[in-house]
């Protein structure tokens, strides 16, 4: 049986439901096969970044409890590498964000699950630029906002 990470949990721009510039790219694509659950990461927080102007999620268990969480969805795929290398791209890893693996938990099989996530690196914010925007779901925030949020990458299919 193998042990490697399938999964991701994603909140924000990566999210199924948001209709970023490389979301057909991914979410249409038989390549990578991405199967999605509602889920949440506890020990987390969403905030508005005013430097980068867009919203982020610090997790972090010394800070945060388990009723503290942010909601979004696990991608499962068929294709580990391929996303991981498309999203790494989208992400901007390791520049602005780095991956880790976290416990997060599956509200649709009701089970904790291992999965990727990328989570701002903290060389690209402090605390001070950090706005709590008061709600723990990305499209609640970004309907809010008529979604204007930044993407960083819109050229994915001519990688």
């Amino acid at each position: 049986m193998s042990n490697k990470i399938d999964k991701f949990f994603v909140y924000g721009s990566l999210r199924p439901d948001i209709k970023a510039p490389w979301s057909k790219y991914v979410y249409e694509n038989s390549k990578f096969n991405i199967k999605s659950y509602f889920s949440c990461l506890p020990y987390s927080k969403l905030f508005f970044n005013k430097n980068i102007k867009f919203a982020v999620t610090i997790y972090d268990k010394e800070l945060y409890t388990s009723e503290d969480k942010t909601m979004g969805y696990i991608l499962e795929s068929d294709n580990v590498d391929e996303t991981l290398s498309v999203f790494d791209y989208i992400e901007e890893y390791p520049q602005m964000y780095d991956r880790i693996i976290i416990k997060c938990y599956n509200e649709e099989k009701h089970e904790i699950e291992d999965a990727y996530f990328y989570t701002m690196n903290k060389s690209q914010y402090k605390n001070e630029d950090l706005v709590d925007i008061g709600v723990n779901d990305f499209k609640k925030f970004s309907s809010e906002c008529n979604e204007n949020y930044s993407v960083p990458n819109d050229n994915l299919t001519t990688k």
